[in-house]
């Protein structure tokens, strides 16, 4: 039997990759999201670092409403005392004054968006109001938190309650029929939508509300991959067969309005953790560059930050399977405002985790080689899932030190062929 042995060169190889593997397989035990990066070839060596100690705060900027993928209407923490209420503003542009003369009906309908198993009550009734005030000027980019509905002049337009009727919807140049969905259909007036395109009434579009202020129920925006808000209007057409045609209208602007309650969020002060929440504006801080001192004479591979669910906080449970988080890094330091610019467009926090991790190597290595200077990250919520969820993280005093904000570094470098 012919026995055949490696050169000395290729074990070398062989455990040098065996053990970078092992190394990365470690620093993924039981996180969500572990270190994504390429796996050096043979010409390179491993060590890894662990930073704990750093700067870290929470803050609140006023939110933009406009972005989310919901529109709420209903009380927000309807358990308060004072529980605050949300509505929903949406805008259409106006109609071609030459169809209003075979104008026969329309109707507003808004597509419901649920988060987990959430029954219908069909007896919830939702009021259309028509803004009629011509200074009440909005768009999406309005943040919107300052509004407060009873001051908006409006006019009632019609009540409905939520349907789960087969419905036709506009997709593209045709239309669907679906029978899983469920919607709220309001009839509008054709005065209104005459006057708003003769310019007679300033089209500010309308306000809808929930009559009895029960529950927050949600619907689909227009920022979504969900059917949005649609106007379904019908002409007289005498070259159709039923003398009648559909035409339809995507809203151009939608957007939830409620109070913002916490301009002055300071959580730091009481609790020493790091909060995020879309409603309320709230991003947190994190700022480990005092304590990074990268090494120069060898390559960064790979870094992950790993911040841990602080549970001894109390917050009602997320309402969403998930939360989406954007992480942004600052240009200039905190104290001189805001700076801020897009480092991690989407990183994913699942609701049964007990902890995110954030794959921070790219930027590292720019911060090492000067791309990038290191005045800290926020972290903020993407307005993607369910807008009032509150996620609260250990921060950097938490006092159990294996509970703080923890950022691992691997780094790489050259080594000699061994003889």
């Amino acid at each position: 039997m012919i026995r055949r042995s490696l050169p000395h060169i290729q074990w070398v190889w062989i455990i040098t990759v065996a053990s970078a593997m092992g190394l990365l397989l470690t620093l993924s035990r039981c996180e969500q999201n572990p270190i994504i990066t390429d796996l050096p070839g043979s010409q390179w060596t491993f060590q890894d670092t662990v930073i704990f100690a750093m700067d870290d705060s929470s803050f609140a900027r006023t939110p933009r409403h406009g972005g989310s993928y919901t529109l709420y209407a209903g009380l927000i923490d309807e358990d308060e005392p004072d529980p605050r209420v949300s509505g929903i503003l949406v805008k259409f542009a106006s109609v071609d004054s030459s169809r209003l003369v075979n104008f026969r009906s329309a109707r507003l309908v808004l597509v419901r968006r649920t988060f987990g198993n959430e029954p219908l009550d069909p007896e919830v009734s939702f009021a259309l109001y028509t803004i009629d005030e011509p200074d009440t000027i909005w768009t999406e980019t309005d943040t919107a938190g300052h509004t407060i509905m009873n001051s908006l002049k409006t006019t009632l337009e019609s009540t409905a309650s939520m349907s789960t009727a087969i419905i036709t919807l506009p997709s593209g140049d045709t239309t669907i029929t679906r029978t899983d969905l469920e919607y709220l259909e309001f009839e509008v007036d054709s005065t209104t939508l005459s006057e708003w395109r003769e310019g007679e009434v300033a089209n500010n579009g309308f306000l809808i509300q929930r009559e009895d202020q029960g529950a927050l129920i949600g619907f689909h925006s227009r920022e979504g991959n969900g059917p949005s808000a649609f106007l379904s209007l019908t002409f007289a057409d005498t070259a159709s067969a039923d003398g009648d045609t559909a035409y339809y209208k995507w809203s151009t602007a939608d957007l939830s309005i409620y109070t913002w309650p916490n301009p002055n969020f300071d959580p730091i002060d009481s609790d020493s953790s790091l909060h995020l929440d879309h409603s309320n504006g709230v991003r947190s801080h994190i700022n480990f560059g005092p304590n990074f001192d990268p090494d120069t004479t060898s390559s960064i591979t790979g870094a992950r930050l790993t911040l841990y669910l602080n549970d001894e906080v109390e917050v009602s449970p997320i309402v969403a399977d998930q939360v989406d988080i954007q992480v942004l890094r600052r240009a200039r330091p905190l104290a001189q405002g805001d700076s801020t610019e897009l480092l991690i467009s989407r990183a994913i926090y699942q609701g049964a985790s007990n902890s995110l991790s954030l794959d921070l190597g790219e930027f590292l290595s720019g911060v090492a080689i000067g791309v990038y200077m290191n005045y800290g990250l926020d972290l903020v919520v993407i307005p993607n899932n369910h807008d009032f969820d509150h996620l609260v993280f250990w921060g950097a005093s938490a006092p159990d030190s294996l509970k703080r904000p923890r950022l691992e570094i691997i780094y790489s470098s050259l080594y000699k062929d061994v003889p």
